[in-house]
This record gives structure tokens, sequence and C-alpha cells, in this order.
């Protein structure tokens, strides 16, 4: 990591939390700078039927969104995409430039409701997208990318799903949209008092869909 976040530490005991849980490896970073999130992973590392975390120095170490990765691998798995359009709609002029070529509900939003409400069909909804600034941005715009061993047999490979969905429960981490799990029911409902209205889906194609969180 660069000297400007060097500040930036997890605690002992958080070290040794992920020591237990098998977060044995640092494989990268990420970075939300501006409008951009980042990954960068280790060049050696495209590990394959793993567990990953994404980890912020908030409080001294917090997961904040677990995954797996198969057979596409780390370096296939891990992609910005599903944050970084909903980061761009934060960008009222980066809205204008592109609603020519969008389809949304409600098709006479305007770019400040796109740019506040606005999220693309399947992406990250806007109170995600509020938790990767949340628990970025004060903490030098970074955070930690953590890996466990990859799964050697095919009764490792098997338990993946089991032990991803054991760790997400533990952990409740504020990124992962689960909706079976309390804290993104709790963190959907929230935004949704504050805000009271419907969320605004943008398509790509001819299929309009709207839906009500």
């Amino acid at each position: 990591m660069s000297d400007d976040t060097d500040e930036w530490k997890l605690t002992p005991d958080f070290q040794q939390q992920l020591i237990r849980d098998g977060f044995v490896d640092c494989v990268g970073f990420y970075e939300i700078k501006g409008n951009c999130h980042k990954i960068e992973l280790n060049k050696t590392c495209d590990r394959r039927f793993t567990i990953y975390s994404f980890v912020s120095f908030v409080s001294g170490g917090k997961h904040i969104r677990i995954g797996k990765a198969e057979k596409q691998g780390l370096k296939g798995r891990l992609r910005p995409y599903w944050v970084n359009e909903a980061l761009h709609l934060r960008d009222q002029r980066w809205v204008r430039e592109r609603m020519v070529g969008w389809q949304y509900a409600p098709p006479d939003a305007t770019p400040d409701m796109l740019s506040e409400f606005g999220q693309f069909a399947g992406g990250t909804p806007p109170w995600e997208r509020e938790c990767w600034v949340e628990y970025t941005a004060p903490c030098g715009g970074r955070g930690l990318i953590f890996a466990r061993a990859p799964a050697i047999d095919d009764e490792a490979k098997r338990a993946l799903e089991v032990e991803e969905r054991r760790l997400i429960e533990r952990y409740c981490p504020p990124c992962n949209r689960d909706l079976w799990l309390a804290s993104a029911k709790q963190c959907k409902a929230e935004w949704v008092a504050k805000h009271g209205r419907d969320v605004i889906r943008i398509k790509r194609g001819r299929k309009i869909a709207r839906t009500m969180y």
C-alpha cells in the first residue's frame, strides 16, 4: 500500500481473527477514488475455489464483503464493475450525458433523481453503494482483500458455499446484498425509510423494470 494509507492498520485482535478464519493471505487491495472503484490483485494470485473478503480499516478491521471464487478464479471474480457504474451515477454530469442512451423507470426521471436513487439493473443498489463509500472513504479510500487457501479436493470445493454462508452470517458484511442477512435487510429498510420512494432501475435493453424496495 502507498504511504498515504500507512496510518490505517488492522488491530492485532482482528489479524488473529483473520488467521482463525483461514484468511492468512492479503492478496491485494481495493480503492475508491472519486467515482471509480479499483481492485488490484497480486500478480501471482489467481486462486480458484477459495473464499475472499474485502476488509475495511474501520474500527481496526471489518469484513465488508465476503464471497467465493470458483472455476473463474479470483481475477475473474473480483472486478469492480458492480460498484463502478453505481458510483458514477453520483456524478450528475455523467448521468446527463448518458441519459439519452438509457431506458429507465420512471421514464420522466431527472438527472438529479437518477444520480441519487438510480441503479443499473442487476447492479449495485443505492444503499450498498453508500456502504462502500462509508467503509472506504474515511480510511484513505482504501482497504485490503484477503483470501483463504484454495480448496484442493472435491469435498472441500462442495463445502465452499456452506462455509461462505457461515462466514457471512457470522460477520454480517454490510456490502453483501444477501437479503436473508439481517444486516442487509436493515440497510435496505433504513434507506427506504429515509428516502421513501421507488428505486430507479436503469436498463440498456428494451425491457424496463421497476422494483419497489
